[in-house]
């Protein structure tokens, strides 16, 4: 009995190793990169914010219709070949589209209540591509949710820090769960104060919560 017992517990033991063998989990040098679709006429073609151009190694890893010049995305990859010095081959894997937006301009402070001011979780903010991206958290339950990135007059105490404020508003649907999400506002509206300025600093409000937000980065063109 004794030996029975042992020889089913060596089966066991081969039979998983030999499962653990099988079971491959190599996905390369995997990479997740914000980037600016260029012109799907020539290609699928993405422009990361360092300058450097993937060309998608098969025509099937995207469908060309929904690629729109200018739109950003959120990219998983993985690098293939250098073709050139700026120029990189790149097997998609997935990609999620971005929402974006401008910023708003705001002569008076009382204006802005109108855009909201319920809760949001910054996770990461960052300026890349010629936009403000942003990685957050709200609590979402079925309806859509609106943002705005504010530049009020009157908050433009420094010549040499431009500020901005981030609005989030929930309109009527009521708190749920943690929903994550990413979103850009192109700095296009702003880009004639830049030069002169040293640093961008974002304000989230949310009085509801108590809770302020406030971040400050080195714009990167």
């Amino acid at each position: 009995m004794k030996r029975s017992f042992q020889f089913i517990l060596f089966l066991i033991i081969v039979i998983l190793s030999a499962c653990n063998d099988d079971v491959r989990y190599d996905y390369g040098n995997f990479r997740m990169d914000f980037v600016t679709v260029l012109s799907p006429e020539e290609g699928i073609r993405f422009l990361r914010d360092d300058g450097i151009i993937l060309l998608s190694e098969t025509a099937n890893d995207a469908d060309n219709k929904y690629l729109v010049t200018g739109k950003r995305i959120l990219l998983r990859y993985i690098p293939g070949e250098q073709i050139s010095q700026t120029e990189l081959s790149a097997k998609i894997q997935s990609m999620t589209f971005i929402p974006e937006g401008d910023i708003t301009f705001v002569s008076q402070k009382e204006q802005t209540e109108s855009f909201g001011n319920d809760p949001i979780y910054i996770i990461s903010l960052w300026p890349g591509g010629g936009y403000l991206n942003l990685r957050y958290k709200i609590e979402q339950n079925n309806d859509k949710h609106q943002f705005a990135l504010l530049y009020i007059q009157e908050n433009q105490a420094s010549p040499d820090t431009i500020f901005l404020e981030l609005r989030h508003k929930a309109d009527s649907d009521n708190p749920g769960y943690l929903s994550k999400g990413y979103a850009a506002f192109s700095l296009q509206k702003i880009q004639d104060k830049i030069p002169e300025a040293k640093a961008i600093k974002t304000r989230c409000p949310a009085p509801r919560r108590k809770r302020v937000f406030s971040s400050t980065t080195r714009y990167i063109p």
